[in-house]
């Protein structure tokens, strides 16, 4: 039995699960991203271009030794031979506390991709479903007090609703927060914020309303990633420890800004991953975190 526990996005990893990467030829990419309104804003927002699928494996494999060597227990997705993109576990489930809750994605593909998850959720101690609208984990974030919920292309207000029903049917007495951009083809809240420490957030102002940056500024200590960064998507982290970071090795600048907060970057190359608009914390689903 998994007894999942996530108090915060940046309290210390202990077990997680892993995507991993398969040959991706165009059609698979189409019906990834399907033509749609949604669609064509995504790609006009975000880098989004086929993987060696060979050299992915081997960086994601990289970071799994990573991982295991700072202690962490990993798991691999299953292999679905009838999906093709299996690489961001993040967007499938999201543990709050001590629940785990299947989320609901708008492209069935997402929803099929799922089950290479089920030998994980078999093992897991509560599990809970969302019965209507739409959420990934990509716009979920898991703060000391409260959940942050972006509403971009692939969460919808429904979404947000449910799961606040879900958390209070769990006794889970967290706020549930929106978060809403400023313009659309966000693929998820995590491309443009996350959080470095309990008290530090990396964040692209441009992509955010006035008020979502507000609700921001008023939980952290803010460091700001531009529109370069954020297409080469550095602002997806994923924390070790809440002062350890595992950061793109590229992002040379948004390491030195953590490392004057007294927040320890550990660079990593995962630049073929990132041909598609997902990093570190995309590739993960953290089962337990303390």
């Amino acid at each position: 039995m998994i007894e999942v526990n996530v108090p915060s996005d940046v309290a210390t990893l202990r077990e997680v699960v892993v995507g991993i990467a398969k040959p991706l030829t165009d059609e698979d990419l189409e019906r990834a991203f399907p033509p749609s309104a949604a669609g064509d804003r995504l790609f006009e927002h975000n880098r989004i271009e086929l993987p060696d699928a060979a050299v992915a494996a081997g960086q994601l494999d990289a970071f799994v030794d990573l991982l295991r060597q700072n202690g962490v227990t990993v798991h691999r997705v299953e292999d679905l031979p009838h999906v093709a993109l299996q690489t961001y576990p993040r967007d499938l489930a999201v543990v709050i506390d001590d629940v785990l809750v299947r989320t609901r994605s708008r492209e069935p593909i997402r929803n099929a991709e799922r089950a290479g998850l089920d030998h994980v959720f078999e093992r897991v101690s509560t599990v809970a479903d969302l019965p209507s609208g739409t959420v990934e984990g990509g716009d979920v974030i898991v703060t000391g007090t409260d959940v942050l919920v972006g509403l971009g292309e692939e969460t919808d207000p429904d979404g947000v609703a449910q799961l606040r029903k879900v958390l209070a049917a769990h006794d889970i007495g967290r706020a549930v927060v929106p978060i809403a951009f400023a313009h659309g083809g966000v693929m998820h809240l995590d491309t443009k914020f996350t959080m470095a420490s309990p008290a530090v957030g990396l964040v692209v102002p441009s992509a955010f309303t006035p008020e979502s940056l507000r609700l921001l500024a008023e939980r952290f200590e803010l460091i700001e990633v531009t529109d370069e960064e954020a297409a080469d998507v550095q602002v997806n982290t994923v924390a070790l420890a809440p002062d350890r970071l595992v950061v793109s090795a590229t992002a040379g600048r948004v390491a030195d800004e953590l490392a004057k907060r007294d927040i320890v970057p550990v660079p990593l190359d995962f630049a073929e991953v990132t041909r598609l608009p997902g990093s570190f914390r995309c590739a993960t689903m953290p089962l337990i975190r303390g």
